[in-house]
């Protein structure tokens, strides 16, 4: 019998600029920080910095030890403005839905809406939001937050559609 592993998916909450603060807070306290500390230095609740630390963690940006946050090499080097960091978050959102389908669906300058993406990502078994038009607008958002700022998409807001960057390509 054959067991398929569901897709990996980004937390949909998670922002970058929340990304970038846990970052510059871990950062400054020596590229190491307690939760608790965390918690309490970005003056937010627990439950709004969990997204935002997983995905961290899912982009190799930051490393889980104990009840502690560490930052990564990559993490320092994104941090700095370092191109190529950012160029290796853009191949490792790759990975994941819903940035893989998107990916698939752009390729060869072919367009794409955020509803065709949340069916690509239904047909695997996986779902977003019981509602397609609701996913859409998830993976829209999600999308313009990550895709848009690592240079793994680009959206035409005028039509709504989704293509790939001429130069971005995936490991």
């Amino acid at each position: 019998m054959r067991y398929d592993v569901q897709e990996r998916i980004f937390p949909l909450e998670a922002k970058v600029n929340r990304v970038f603060e846990v970052l510059s807070l871990i950062m400054s306290n020596r590229g190491r920080l307690r939760i608790v500390d965390l918690v309490r230095l970005s003056r937010s609740h627990v439950d709004k910095l969990l997204p935002d630390v997983n995905a961290g963690k899912m982009l190799d940006l930051i490393k889980v030890k104990g009840d502690s946050l560490l930052i990564t090499d990559l993490g320092i080097k994104l941090l700095k403005g370092d191109s190529k960091a950012r160029k290796e978050v853009g191949e490792k959102l790759v990975e994941f839905e819903p940035f893989k389908s998107a990916y698939m669906l752009t390729k060869e300058g072919e367009e794409t809406i955020g509803e065709d993406i949340a069916r690509r990502i239904a047909r695997k078994g996986t779902y977003l939001h019981t509602d397609v038009r609701k996913n859409g607008a998830m993976i829209d958002a999600v999308l313009l937050q990550w895709g848009v700022t690592f240079s793994l998409v680009s959206y035409n807001g005028k039509e709504r559609v989704w293509g790939r960057l001429a130069h971005a390509s995936a490991a």
